[in-house]
C-alpha cells in the first residue's frame, strides 16, 4: 500500500469551478473523510479519484507513481470503489469469493489462511460464509464488499455514501472491523460522505469540502474543536458563533452578560483593530448539576434555561443571559434534574476552548 496525494486539482463545468486547487494527502493506513453538503460534490470527487473524469489541471500520485492520467480501468486495479448503490452479480458464497481473491495474490498456503482468518474475524463473517453473496442483506453486503476489497489488496478503498442505508448493528461491525484492520496496516480508506456523525466517528482526518474548495483539512478532533470558519464549524455540528469586541491590544470582550455583570473576556492578540468572531462548541457550555458536580475550571455565569431537547444520554438546549444566549450540550444526569425550562442555572465555560474564526 502507498500514500495517495492529490495536488492542486482544478476542474470547470462551463465557466464555473467545481474543483479549485484541491489538495489532499492520505498516508498509508489512514482513514480520511471528505465531508460535503451536496451529492454532486461527492460525485465530482469520486469521478476524479477513480479516473472517470480526466484531470487537466493538477496532479495525482500513488506513492511516487504519477497516476494523473490513468483511466478508470487502470485505477480500478489500484483502488476499490464501494457505494450504497450495490449491484450484485456474484453467485459464489462469501467463503469461496474471499478465498479466490486471496489465492490470486498470495501463493503461500499458510499466508492465505492467515489473511482469510484476519478478514473473517475483523468483520465477524462466520455466520454468512456459506451464504451466496447475491442473497446478502444491505448491511452484510457492505461488510463483504469491504472484505473483498481487502482480499484484493486494494491500495486505497473509496467509500461513497454508504452509512445511511446500513442498520446500526452493521455500522458497529463495520467500525470495529475497520479499526482492527487499520491496526494491522491492512487498510487505507477514503470516505466520501454527507453524514457528519459517521465522518467524525470513522476518520483519523477530515476534509471539509464546500463551494469547490477544501476549506479545512486536518486531524478530526482538531478540525472539530478549532474550526477556521463559521461555515466549517456549522458543518460539523452545532456551534455558538459570537462577535468579539476589541478592548485593548491583548483582549476581546464577548457580548454575553449575566445578572452579576460577569462578561466573557478572551486574551487574544491581533494587530489590526477589527472586531472578530469566536466559536464556542455547545459541549463547552457546562450546566452545573449540583455542588458535587465535577467540572473544568473556567468562567462561571448564571442564566435561564430557554430551550431543552432530551436526546437519551444527552441533554441539549439554550441558556439565556441578561444579554446574549448560548447553546449547550452535556451528558444527562437524572439523579439531580436541574434541566427544566425556566430554571436559573450556573454554567461554566472554558476560555481555552473559545477560539477565533478566520
Amino acid at each position: 500500500m502507498a500514500d495517495l496525494h492529490i495536488k492542486n486539482v482544478s476542474l470547470k463545468k462551463g465557466r464555473e469551478h467545481v474543483l479549485k486547487n484541491v489538495s489532499l494527502s492520505i498516508n498509508n493506513g489512514e482513514i480520511v473523510s471528505i465531508l460535503a453538503t451536496q451529492k454532486y460534490e461527492l460525485e465530482i470527487l469520486k469521478n476524479v479519484v477513480m479516473g472517470f473524469q480526466k484531470i487537466k489541471f493538477g496532479k495525482m500520485f500513488l506513492g511516487k507513481e504519477d497516476i494523473t492520467y490513468f483511466n478508470s480501468k487502470k485505477k480500478a486495479k489500484l483502488f476499490e470503489y464501494i457505494s450504497s448503490d450495490l449491484k450484485v452479480k456474484n453467485q459464489r458464497s462469501v467463503k469461496k469469493a474471499l478465498q479466490k481473491e486471496i489465492k490470486k495474490r498470495i501463493k503461500d498456503k499458510p499466508q492465505q489462511i492467515k489473511k482469510f482468518e484476519i478478514i473473517i474475524e475483523a468483520f465477524k463473517l462466520d455466520d454468512i460464509l456459506e451464504k451466496s453473496i447475491k442473497k446478502l442483506n444491505i448491511g452484510e453486503l457492505i461488510l463483504v464488499k469491504l472484505a473483498l476489497a481487502i482480499a484484493k489488496n486494494a491500495q486505497v478503498i473509496v467509500l461513497e455514501e454508504i452509512f445511511d442505508k446500513i442498520p446500526e448493528r452493521y455500522k458497529v461491525l463495520l467500525r470495529r472491523g475497520i479499526l482492527k484492520l487499520k491496526r494491522e496496516d491492512e487498510l487505507t480508506l477514503l470516505i466520501l460522505t454527507r453524514n457528519v456523525k459517521e465522518a467524525i466517528n470513522f476518520s483519523d482526518k477530515i476534509a471539509i469540502f464546500n463551494n469547490s474548495i477544501i476549506e479545512q483539512y486536518g486531524d478530526t478532533k482538531e478540525v472539530y474543536l478549532k474550526p477556521e470558519s463559521a461555515a466549517v464549524g456549522a458543518m460539523l455540528g452545532k456551534i455558538n458563533v459570537v462577535k468579539g469586541k476589541k478592548e485593548d491590544e491583548h483582549s476581546y470582550s464577548l457580548p454575553i452578560l449575566d445578572k452579576n455583570a460577569t462578561q466573557i473576556m478572551i486574551e487574544y492578540s491581533k494587530k489590526d483593530s477589527a472586531d472578530i468572531y469566536f466559536s464556542i462548541r455547545p459541549e463547552n457550555v457546562h450546566v452545573v448539576v449540583d455542588e458535587t458536580d465535577f467540572v473544568f475550571p473556567g468562567i462561571r455565569m448564571h442564566g435561564i434555561i430557554d430551550e431543552l431537547i432530551f436526546e437519551g444520554s444527552l441533554m441539549t438546549g439554550t441558556i439565556n443571559f441578561v444579554r446574549g444566549s448560548l447553546d449547550f450540550c452535556q451528558i444527562y444526569n437524572p439523579t439531580n434534574d436541574v434541566f427544566k425550562i425556566g430554571n436559573e442555572v450556573e454554567v461554566i465555560i472554558n476560555p481555552d476552548l473559545i477560539l477565533p474564526l478566520k
